[in-house]
This record gives structure tokens, sequence and C-alpha cells, in this order.
């Protein structure tokens, strides 16, 4: 996980070292964006949590019985924090903050699921805890202080963290306990590797700190960048505390951070997330062997699943709740929104004004996932009032939204796109019938690149999203041209579909949407 304001170099440090990379890229296991991705097993079942940053509910637990079908099985909490910028209040946000790189584990002495987390602006540590991530809630505590990037580890019935720490001398590993009662932290812990990067020329960040044990040895891998870009390094060690070795074990177009875990058969496989544009960072999953208690990580990579991945679905709006793969910007305000206002449809409603989408509560939103898809809605827009805006997004800092807007003279279709993190222009617009009373909307995300942009980080390329709209969903017309995708910081993740309701002249309007198809 990287600081978003590292960012913006790391990109620089990537087209530097790109040039004339030519062998053939790697599509991910899962191509959609779950990042900083830590993984469990109990029984034939893996568990796998990724980061969230400011979407809500947060952190996804996802499920899988293969490492390559993840369905979501829960989250950790519905809302972390409960400030104005977490409440997108006050001109405030909390974009590319969030919880980072949390780590899942399950304890066979207690019979509990364990996720740490943290966000980087609270000084905490946040612990969950369920005994089934599938069917039970989890319980959420904070305990002092902040550990960034860190490992849970249960050794000889105690609790430990690996957690990655920066300095200027480099980036270290720090060890702490957890007190028994999990009530917070031994002490301060102790620096127990010194340089992460001690076994990679030129080397830059060494965090995403992850640790396991096998034939008793302790292993800690971090993702470091190196003179040939990302790559992972693993340290071994016989005792919690070192002496240690280490070794780059893992260096290929930029796939890195992540861990190994073995499988009920005996094999063992590596997990790592690889930056792919715009769609985001990505998980793959790659099949590894053991060689004087090192592992080889094969290049290759276990194939992605056919169709949508599994952890995006689409939604009728017919049952009592939203499914769950959908996730809101930021926290969401319960009282403007509805499945039963309509039966059938979700209504979104405001009680303030806004000038900007990003600025807008209540978006709500699913991954995009590569090569190519798609998102299509119904809307009904005849309770807009006039300056509201209501459709379908692609949704990132630089998004491009399809808004059906309640204009003085009538109903437009107007397609706004925002550049370099300032507000959407508009760059397209169709009148409306002024008596419509539904407004089919499409979006289309396109991630397929040429294999010279897979570099070492993650560039822009030429992703692009399109639109387009329906009056009776059979005959179709495109909406403007195409938009570029570009992945940026602050928002640190890949662009997702977004329903969308937001007043810019008059608050108390509502849209309702019949359902969201994906393909």
């Amino acid at each position: 996980m990287l600081f978003a304001p590292l960012f913006a170099a790391s990109l620089a440090i990537s087209a530097a070292l790109s040039g004339g990379f030519e062998a053939p890229h790697q599509e991910p296991t899962v191509w959609a964006d779950i990042p900083d991705i830590a993984i469990c097993r109990k029984g034939p079942k893996y568990y796998m949590v990724s980061t969230t940053m400011h979407y809500n509910p947060g952190i996804p637990v996802m499920v899988s019985t293969d490492l390559v079908d993840w369905k979501i099985a829960s989250y950790c909490y519905e809302t972390a924090e409960d400030r104005p910028k977490d409440r997108l209040e006050n001109g405030e946000n909390d974009y590319g903050v969030g919880t980072y790189a949390s780590s899942i584990r399950y304890n066979e002495a207690d019979g509990y699921f364990y996720v740490i987390s943290l966000n980087p602006a609270i000084d905490v540590t946040y612990l969950f805890r369920t005994r089934d991530p599938e069917s039970e809630p989890w319980t959420f505590a904070r305990l002092p202080k902040a550990q960034y990037d860190a490992s849970i580890f249960f050794d000889e019935g105690r609790i430990y963290v690996y957690a990655s720490q920066g300095s200027p001398e480099g980036f270290k590993v720090r060890l702490t306990e957890m007190k028994s009662d999990l009530s917070g932290f031994v002490d301060g812990g102790e620096i127990v590797i010194p340089k992460v990067n001690d076994c990679i020329e030129k080397a830059g960040l060494g965090e995403g700190t992850q640790v396991f044990k096998r034939n008793g040895w302790y292993y800690v891998v971090n993702i470091s960048w190196g003179e040939k870009g990302r790559a992972a390094v693993m340290h071994r060690s016989r005792t919690r505390k070192g002496p240690w070795e280490g070794r780059v074990i893992f260096q290929f177009q930029g796939i890195a951070q992540g861990s190994l875990i073995e499988a009920p058969d005996g094999e063992w496989y590596a997990y790592f997330f690889g930056d792919r544009g715009a769609v985001g960072r990505c998980p793959y999953i790659h099949r590894a062997t053991w060689v004087d208690d090192w592992p080889v990580i094969e290049t290759a990579n276990l194939p992605r699943r056919a169709g949508i991945p599994s952890c995006i679905a689409s939604d009728p709006f017919t049952g009592p709740s939203l499914r769950k793969e959908w996730q809101w910007n930021h926290n969401p305000v319960e009282s403007l929104r509805s499945l039963t206002a309509r039966k059938g449809w979700l209504r979104l409603s405001t009680d303030r004004l806004d000038a900007d989408l990003a600025t807008a509560r209540n978006t709500l939103t699913q991954r995009t996932w590569g090569p190519v898809c798609s998102a299509l809605t119904k809307l009904d827009p005849t309770h807009l009032k006039v300056g509201d805006r209501a459709g379908l997004t692609l949704f990132q800092r630089d998004y491009a939204e399809a808004a059906v807007t309640r204009e003085n003279n009538g109903l437009a279709l107007v397609l706004r796109q925002a550049k370099d993190g300032k507000p959407g222009a508009e760059v397209a617009r169709v009148a409306l019938p002024k008596n419509a009373r539904a407004v089919y909307l499409k979006a289309e995300g396109d991630f397929r690149r040429k294999r010279e942009n897979f570099y070492w980080g993650n560039p822009p390329g030429v992703d692009e999203g399109s639109f387009s709209y329906s009056l009776d969903g059979k005959s179709w017309q495109t909406l403007g041209n195409k938009v570029p995708l570009v992945y940026t910081a602050p928002h640190f993740t890949g662009y997702r579909f977004g329903l969308f309701m937001y007043s810019t002249q008059v608050a108390g309007g509502f849209a309702d949407f019949d359902g969201v198809a994906f393909k």
C-alpha cells in the first residue's frame, strides 16, 4: 500500500523504467480493483480482505474455495468513523484515506477470525473479530496506536503484529505483542528487521508487511521498489525476532505485495496484486514450490474466471436490502435512500445543494472490471427539481457522469467529464421529452491495453469509457465521445460504476432507479 503523496513519484519511476518493455502482459486472476490483499484459510475455504479507502461498508471479506472465484461474504464495518470528512460535509472528504492494507487470520486456538487495519488519519489500530465471516457480524475495537501495513500473527498462544515502519534510513519491520485481552499492545514494540530493502539494489519503498510460519521458519514478506521496479522481498528466520536473511522472491511486471498460503492438499500459492491502469489494482495468484525452504514462484498466474467477477453483481432492487456487492462513496445518509418507497426501485433523495458529483452524498458504487464491462440502469426523472442531476457515472477523481438534469425549460441528458480533480465540465448534451418517465442509461469501460502499457507501476494508459441512452430500452444512441479513464490519487481506487442524485439549485427532489444490470 503506497502513501497517496508518493503516488505521483511512483508514476514517474514507472515511466522511466518501462522503456522497451515487451513481455506479454499477464491478465489478473481477478480483473477488478481489490488491492493490498491478505488471505487466510479455514478448512477448504479461503478468506480475503483488501483496502477499502473511502467506500462503505468497509473492508470487504471475500470467500473462495479455489483462490480464483471470490464472492463477498461480509464487511468488517458499516462505517468506521463519523467525522464531517466521512460524511462529505463542510467541504471535507476522506478520499484516498479510509482503511488501508488489512490483515486477516484464523486462530485455531479460540475459533475466531481476526482482522486488523488502520486509517492513517486516525492513530489507532482497528481490530475486528468473528467466528464466521459468512453469517456472524464482526465486533469492532480501536487499539492505540496505529500499526501501518501490518500483519496479525498467532504464535505459541500469543498474538503479535508485524508492521511496516518508514524512517529516514529506510523501511523497517516492527514487532509488537498484543495484550491477551485484546485491549491494546503490551508496549511500543521493537524493530526486528532494520532494513527491508537490504537484498535489493537502489531500493525505495519497502512496506506491505505480511508474515507466516512454515517448517520451523518465520517468513516476513514486503513489497519493495528497486532498480527493476516493484518486487516481493522475503526475510526468514528461525525465531520471531531474527537474525534474518532476505532475498527477492518475485519480480515480474510490477506484480507484488502479498504473501503465500498453503492449500488443503499441501500445495502452495503466492498472492499479490498488480496495478493495471484505470480498472485499479488487481489480484494475481501464482503457484509456488519450495527449494531449500525458499519459495520458487511461477510467473504464470492462475487464469481468471470467465465473465463478470463474482464480487460484482447485478441488482434488480426487489429485495429488502441492497446486494452485498454495493458500497457507498463515504458514509451514506440513511434517510435519503429507500428500497421501500417504491417497490422494485431504489430512491435517492436530496436535502442539500452540491455543485459537483465528488462532493455529493449517497453515490452507490460497484467495481468496474476487465477487459470490458458495462452497466445499465433505468431512471425515472419525474420528481427531479430544477437543477437536479441524477444518473450513471464512471467514478474516480476524474469521473464522467451521464446526468438526467431538470432545467427551466425541460429535461436534458448531460455528459460531464472531470479533469485534473476539477468539477465535471459539460462535454455533450441532448434534449429529452419534457414528460419522459423513463430514461435508460448505459456506461461502458474498456480496459484492454497494449502489452507495452503493462509497466511496473501504474502509468496513464489508453483506458476509455463511453455512455449511451435510450427512451425505450431498445433503440440506443451514443452520448458524446469516448472519455479517458485515468487512475489517480487522491482517490487511489479503480473506476467504479455508480448511481447518483444531487441537487444544485433546490433540495428535496428524488430519482428512482429500476435496478442495475452488469454485462
